[in-house]
Order: structure tokens, then sequence, then C-alpha cells
């Protein structure tokens, strides 16, 4: 398996994404920098966590007029893609996924480990149906907000992939994180070959993390890039 991983200055979460794939699953790694004008030979691009370029204008914003914007939006037509925390924003700036990314409510900086019902669906994500993680998030910017017609096509398409819930699964609009519309932790694209979402899976891998959900999400994350 060929892992790409992105990173823009700013992107800390860029060394736990190699580290998690090439360290932990043995996948072929290689960093692509916001310089990059081609991806090629890559199964899975995977655009971390952190804060590009320091989160100046707002969250993802200048990854826009970047060399590597292009090619993002190239691979992302066919191409399998993750991004993980500011990933998340990136996507949705760049305008490969629907809504936004807003300021979390009272401007207060999130950090915990909230469960998501993982419902993959048509999603490249192989996990069975209804599946409970407890991910950790970190982020001052996790707040999804879509439209009513992104709201809409969310739901009727099925593009929801992973909503904030209990740790039975129940989910609540008074156990979402940030006030999350419709509890929305992950999201996929209208194909299945995009996934967005606001936790840091990467970042429970081992027990010494206090949790290895992340290594089931990951799993389920290369199954899907298996030929």
């Amino acid at each position: 398996m060929r892992v790409g991983v992105v990173r823009f200055p700013g992107s800390t979460g860029a060394e736990d994404a190699v580290f998690a794939f090439s360290s932990i699953f043995g996948c072929e790694t290689k960093v692509l920098t916001h310089r990059t004008e081609q991806i090629r030979d890559i199964d899975l691009l995977i655009i971390p966590g952190g804060a590009s370029f320091g989160d100046h204008l707002r969250p993802g914003a200048l990854t826009r007029i970047t060399p590597i914007a292009a090619p993002i939006r190239r691979f992302a037509r066919t191409g399998k893609v993750l991004g993980i925390g500011n990933g998340f924003q990136v996507l949705c700036e760049l305008g490969i996924l629907g809504g936004a990314l807003l300021q979390n409510p009272k401007l207060r900086f999130y950090q915990g480990s909230p469960h998501t019902r993982f419902t993959p669906g048509k999603s490249f994500l192989k996990l069975d149906p209804n599946t409970v993680l407890s991910l950790p998030v970190a982020c001052y910017a996790g707040r999804y907000f879509g439209n009513g017609r992104t709201r809409r096509d969310n739901e009727e398409q099925q593009l929801i992939i992973g909503r904030y819930c209990s740790p039975d699964g129940t989910v609540d609009e008074e156990l979402t994180v940030n006030e999350s519309v419709d509890n929305v932790a992950a999201l996929t694209n209208g194909e299945g070959n995009v996934i967005g979402m606001i936790a840091h899976p990467e970042r429970a891998i081992e027990e010494i993390c206090g949790s290895t959900d992340g290594l089931t999400f990951l799993k389920g994350i290369l199954a899907g890039c298996s030929p």
C-alpha cells in the first residue's frame, strides 16, 4: 500500500500520520509538500491535522492558493482521500466536501475523546455498520455547519458516515461536539472516495495512547484501499 501525506507549513499532525501508516501498518509512505505539483503512484492520500499556515484567515483557507491544491482536487475525483482534523477543514475549503468547519461555541478550544457511531455506507471505509469508537479530538474550529441544501444532500445521499453519540451508540443533539449540526463527526462525498473527520485516529493506535480505537478505524481505511 502506497500512502502520501500532505504537509503544509503548520501541519503538525503529518509526523503522526507518517508514523501510523509506515511504522504500524508497514505502508510505503511519502511526504508531499505544499509545493508539490503532481500526485502520482499512491493508493491513499492523507491530509493530516495541525494548523496549516498557522490557521491564518481561517483554518485551511490558505491552502487554496498553494501549488498542491489543484493536484489534490484532481486526485480526489477518483483517488481515495482521508482528511483528519485540519485536513477535514482543508477538504471543505477546497470544495471537495460540502459544508464548513466553524469556530467552536464561545471560541473555546475543545479537547476530548468523544464517541462516534460510524455507518460507512457507500464510503470506502470498511467497518461494521454502527461501530462505536472513541477517538481524540483537539481543535478550536470543529463545529461542522452546512446550509439547508447541504444538510439535505448529506441526509438524502447518506454522506454522513460518523455521528457523535453516547457510548451505547445513541445519537442525540445534546451529545454533539461543538454544536456540530446533525451531530456530524465524519463525512464522505457523493462518490464515497473521500472522507473527512475532525477526530484523530492516528493518536489512538497504541495502548500507551489510552485507546486503540484509532487502530480499528485506520484498519478499516486501509481495507477499503485494497484491490
